[in-house]
């Protein structure tokens, strides 16, 4: 399943304690495509997905950041008849019903190749935009996703209270393999197991170190 993401910290305070969870919870909700150019339709729907699952799991490495499991996001978003091009008003009234403290939304637009991700981090009491995050400056070609992703994850937060994100093991992840696994991702919450099956299966060919399409085999269980 896609995953949510418990942030043990807000942007001005560091909350700690198990009594403070509630309050320093955060979700990843899907990015939205922002008027894309230049792939098939159905690569546009797996990046919705795959990029803020990514988002989520580099911010899972960091020693103050807890995961939970769900899907419950994207449900939120389909049952209440929304895309993921939220406002923070509706971003914000999502995470309160979801039990969060704190959201993550996001959008991206690729042009062809030239791409590009923003990230904002909401405060789901209030709806105020705490932040908004981007990659490097440098980063603007679709062949450097991956790196992309990274650095989104670390600009997040990077200037509050928590410390940086570790530096963790360097993966090659192609973008190819990002987009199949977001196939996966897509194929699964559609409840379509055979076609997520294969798409985690050719992301992991391509790359035997993507630990979250593995992981994505293993939530559908053998064939």
């Amino acid at each position: 399943m896609l995953r949510s993401l418990l942030l043990a910290g807000s942007i001005s305070l560091l909350i700690t304690g198990a009594a403070a969870a509630q309050e320093s919870s955060v979700v990843v909700l899907p990015f939205a495509n922002g008027g894309s150019f230049g792939q098939d339709r159905e690569n546009f729907e797996a990046l919705q997905l795959a990029i803020p699952a990514m988002v989520a799991s580099e911010l899972a490495r960091h020693p103050d950041l807890r995961l939970l499991e769900g899907a419950a996001a994207t449900e939120a978003l389909r049952s209440q008849d929304l895309d993921a091009r939220v406002d923070a008003a509706t971003a914000a009234r999502l995470g309160t019903e979801l039990g969060a403290g704190y959201v993550i939304t996001g959008a991206f637009i690729d042009h062809y190749g030239r791409f590009r991700i923003d990230a904002r981090l909401i405060d789901a009491g209030t709806g105020d935009i705490l932040k908004v995050a981007g990659p490097a400056t440098d980063l603007r070609d679709r062949r450097q996703l991956w790196d992309m992703i990274r650095s989104v994850a670390s600009n997040l937060v990077a200037g509050t209270k928590l410390s940086e994100l570790p530096a963790g093991s360097p993966r090659a992840i192609s973008t190819e393999a990002l987009t199949l696994y977001g196939r996966g991702l897509l194929h699964e919450s559609r409840n379509e197991s055979g076609q997520a099956r294969t798409f985690y299966q050719q992301a992991l060919d391509l790359a035997p170190d993507f630990t979250e399409a593995r992981n994505g085999l293993q939530r559908l269980g053998p064939t």
